[in-house]
């Protein structure tokens, strides 16, 4: 089973654009998606190994399988997730 979990930071411009994005991707994919606010919870950048934000975090079997890193639109969200 693969599920993501998508860290972001509240007030970054980048965050913005890639979480309108993956809610948009999420809708019309169904995918099972999580997000994670580093900036409300600055634990998760050495928890997850997060280097920089916005990153998308891709498990399968309960292990990370990949990191997406950057800035992402809806379109480039749904290929991922497809």
């Amino acid at each position: 089973m693969e599920w993501y979990l998508f860290h972001y930071s509240r007030g970054s411009p980048a965050s913005a654009v890639s979480l309108t994005g993956i809610i948009a991707a999420d809708e019309s994919t169904g995918e099972k998606i999580y997000s994670f606010d580093v900036s409300q919870n600055p634990e998760g950048w050495e928890r997850f190994g997060i280097e920089s934000i916005p990153t998308l975090v891709i498990f399968e079997k309960g292990l990370e399988y990949a990191k997406i890193l950057g800035e992402k639109n809806r379109q480039q969200y749904e290929l991922i997730f497809s």
